[in-house]
């Protein structure tokens, strides 16, 4: 049966975060007649990719990963929190195959772990077997809450690395703002950092942060200090996506930073 007839309504996943990895699987799966192919570079961005249109008929995910391993990802996507179906096939690439994560994609229902590099034919078999071999449930081995603290793990790494800045502020003349801050509040600095509260849609880049702003568990995303980017407001907004902003206080930069 050639491949055009037996994919060509399907759609497929590529995770990898290499980006010639990504391209050479894509360039495999194309020849093999997907219908369409969809690329990651991470597991998270994956789960989000999965969030818009059809549903994703195979996913051939890296084990190595930033923020969330293979394994772990196909944790979340046989727990349905992956923006997934609980039995989508599942072929993961290693550079490595050691016996213990063997074992543990078994557990799990991975239609198959292949070693690095992977050659055209053997992916194409390993693929129509995954396609006629659906997953079975793996509820009674996973635990759903130990899935989701590793998500919710794995979304502050990558905000904390997203949001990390280029820029901080030089302590001085961060003590200098604040006392300029102080003043202008006749002396009472907490009516100065109330007034500083501003909503994610005010910042812009180049204000200066002048507390940390934390996630509502306590940890770190954006130093006191910082300059804000483009990418610490993307993170910002994400944050407020899901609700998971502590609040923030930023000054703008004209007014942190004054015209000579």
């Amino acid at each position: 049966m050639s491949g055009e007839l037996k994919y060509d309504d399907k759609i497929a996943l590529v995770i990898d975060d290499q980006e010639p990895v990504r391209e050479m699987v894509r360039s495999m799966l194309r020849s093999l007649g997907f219908m369409e192919i969809r690329v990651a570079s991470n597991a998270l961005d994956a789960i989000e990719l999965m969030s818009k249109g059809r549903a994703i008929d195979l996913i051939v995910c890296d084990y190595s990963m930033p923020y969330l391993s293979g394994l772990d990802f196909v944790g979340a996507v046989r727990t349905d929190q992956a923006n997934a179906r609980k039995d989508t096939p599942i072929i993961i690439l290693t550079g490595y195959a050691e016996d213990d994560k063997v074992q543990t994609a078994a557990w799990l229902q991975v239609q198959a772990f292949i070693r690095k590099p992977v050659s055209l034919d053997h992916l194409a078999k390993r693929i129509g077997h995954a396609m006629e071999n659906p997953p079975g449930e793996v509820g009674h081995i996973i635990d759903p809450e130990r899935v989701k603290a590793k998500l919710l793990q794995a979304e502050i790494e990558r905000m904390q690395f997203d949001a990390s800045p280029n820029e901080l502020m030089d302590q001085a003349k961060l003590d200098e703002l604040f006392l300029t801050l102080k003043k202008e509040a006749d002396g009472d600095m907490n009516a100065a950092m109330e007034r500083l509260v501003v909503p994610v849609d005010d910042v812009r880049t180049g204000d200066v942060v002048v507390s940390d702003i934390k996630l509502g568990t306590g940890e770190i995303i954006v130093p006191k200090g910082a300059i804000v980017t483009e990418k610490i407001i993307k993170t910002l907004r994400r944050m407020e996506e899901r609700n998971m902003l502590a609040g923030m206080a930023v000054v703008p930069r004209k007014k942190a930073v004054p015209a000579a």
